[in-house]
């Protein structure tokens, strides 16, 4: 992949499955900054990590709608490996609970953008520990539940 390349943008790309997108990644020189891979159902948690791990400077990860790719172990290692993170969105993150967010619980985050919209298996408890460790930076926090009938 282009030795240079600081940022990547794969949005909504439904058709493109997890090996594809390992394929992707391993082959990553690790200079992104910005990752963005909103609604790619493809993507899983084993190519995400793998994304994340040949990565340790990206700032912006945009990650909205991976309903399978966000887990609790995805959120570990965003909470505990990316010093300049400051925008970090995954909104619709179903699989991510308390356990998960309690990552964050005693940090100070460089998160100046967060967006945790429909997060549906999380507590305020959870909730808190994020918005205490962004609390010194963030700029703009977006947090709500749609409701479903």
């Amino acid at each position: 992949m282009a030795p240079n390349l600081q940022e990547f943008s794969l949005r909504r790309m439904k058709n493109i499955d997890n090996l594809t997108f390992a394929e992707i990644f391993r082959n990553q020189a690790g200079k992104l900054q910005k990752i963005d891979f909103c609604d790619c159902d493809g993507l899983y948690e084993s190519a995400l990590r793998l994304c994340l791990d040949k990565n340790p400077l990206l700032q912006e990860i945009q990650l909205s709608g991976c309903k399978n790719a966000v887990t609790d172990d995805i959120v570990t290692i965003l909470a505990n490996r990316f010093p300049h993170l400051y925008f970090l969105d995954i909104s619709f993150a179903s699989k991510v609970t308390d356990a998960g967010l309690k990552a964050f619980e005693g940090k100070k985050s460089p998160i100046e953008f967060l967006s945790l919209n429909g997060v549906s298996n999380i507590s305020s408890e959870g909730l808190g520990w994020v918005i205490d460790a962004v609390s010194e930076n963030v700029r703009e926090l977006e947090a709500a539940m749609l409701m479903q009938p």
